[in-house]
């Protein structure tokens, strides 16, 4: 069942093997498909995240609209009724890691010192753990908030995220998405209301070409939305907000192909 390739960008960028099955991903090894009876020899590596959906099915079973290039994606993570976001990147073997900008060793939203930490770990954190799926990171240990004094203890995130958003995403996509949070994180300094987790993660999803925003009517006066410059509109629509929950709703709505999951109650 090794695929030796033969031809190469076939429809959705796989390969053809020498026994004629097509290998869907760029390693060549990640689904197989028999065309001789139209059926997938392999389960979706995705299939836990889509539980109403047959394992084998290709595209949520809409090859027209949909397509899957490699399987991966990246997760917006919303700790709901909170001021965090963070992300989940797909590397390359196809697992999830972590990232979260945490800010640096901030107080509170006053910026008082002297004030009790309730921020969250003192340092980013950055390509964090190995997950088979958003799901999995949801529902895992690690994703739970400070059971003791100690905000930098590595077993866990501190926050608890609640939401995910996944977004499909290409091998070359998630490689940008991580540069560019790792460059955020590494050269430059954390501002609560210009440069925090949100922003972040915003910045690092715009840099692979993913919306981030929808433009939005200015008034519901045709002639004022009219006599508004469209190029301003634009820009505003894709400048990245600092509030998490209103980051995170613009995303999903920028992205309407998107999955949106739940932790599970314990």
């Amino acid at each position: 069942m090794a695929a030796g390739v033969k031809y190469q960008n076939v429809y959705c960028g796989g390969n053809v093997s020498r026994m004629d099955w097509w290998a869907f991903s760029p390693e060549g090894a990640t689904r197989l498909y028999d065309p001789a009876t139209g059926r997938f020899t392999r389960p979706d590596p995705l299939s836990p995240d889509y539980a109403t959906v047959s394992h084998y099915s290709f595209c949520l079973n809409n090859p027209l609209i949909l397509t899957d290039p490699t399987g991966s994606d990246i997760v917006v993570l919303l700790k709901e009724n909170g001021l965090h976001m963070g992300l989940l990147i797909t590397n390359e073997e196809g697992k999830y890691q972590y990232y979260s900008i945490n800010g640096d060793n901030m107080g509170n939203i006053s910026g008082n010192v002297d004030s009790p930490y309730k921020g969250g770990k003192h340092y980013d954190e950055i390509g964090v753990g190995n997950w088979d799926n958003a799901q999995d990171f949801l529902d895992s240990d690690f994703n739970r908030e400070a059971p003791d004094e100690n905000p930098d203890n590595p077993d866990y995130d501190k926050y608890e995220y609640t939401l995910g958003l996944e977004i499909e995403t290409t091998s070359e996509q998630d490689n940008i998405a991580r540069d560019t949070f790792t460059s955020i994180s590494q050269n430059e300094e954390y501002d609560f209301l210009f440069n925090n987790c949100a922003q972040g993660a915003q910045r690092a999803i715009k840099a692979t070409g993913i919306k981030i925003n929808v433009a939005e009517p200015y008034s519901r006066i045709p002639l004022i939305n009219a006599i508004m410059d469209r190029k301003i509109k634009l820009i505003k629509s894709q400048t990245p907000v600092p509030y998490p929950e209103d980051a995170y709703r613009n995303i999903k709505k920028a992205n309407p192909q998107a999955k949106e999951i739940k932790k599970n109650k314990p």
